[in-house]
């Protein structure tokens, strides 16, 4: 699992539920219509990673911790992860039919 660190301490990304990536989905649809990112854009991203870490930090210390390239990076990452996980699970359905 991907891991962060705010602080001085490291937080373990979880698993991302279905939730969560319908949040990540519903924000990623507000934010995609914009050719630049904007401020309101970079608060909601920073939320959404607080709240996908279950509130274990504020925004403030993600802010702080966390330059704007890498709060893109982490937000962007849970969309990697779940694909990744696709990309297992199709391997493995289709090497059963090698």
């Amino acid at each position: 699992m991907k891991k962060i660190i705010i602080n001085n301490k490291e937080f373990t990304a979880p698993k991302v539920t279905t939730k969560a990536y319908k949040d990540y989905l519903d924000l990623c649809e507000q934010i995609d219509t914009r050719s630049r990112y904007t401020r309101a854009d970079m608060d909601a991203m920073a939320a959404y990673i607080c709240a996908f870490y279950g509130g274990a930090f504020s925004q403030e210390e993600l802010e702080e911790c966390f330059g704007p390239d890498e709060i893109i990076a982490e937000f962007a990452a849970v969309d990697m992860e779940v694909s990744a996980g696709v990309a297992r699970k199709l391997d493995a359905v289709t090497s059963s039919f090698r």
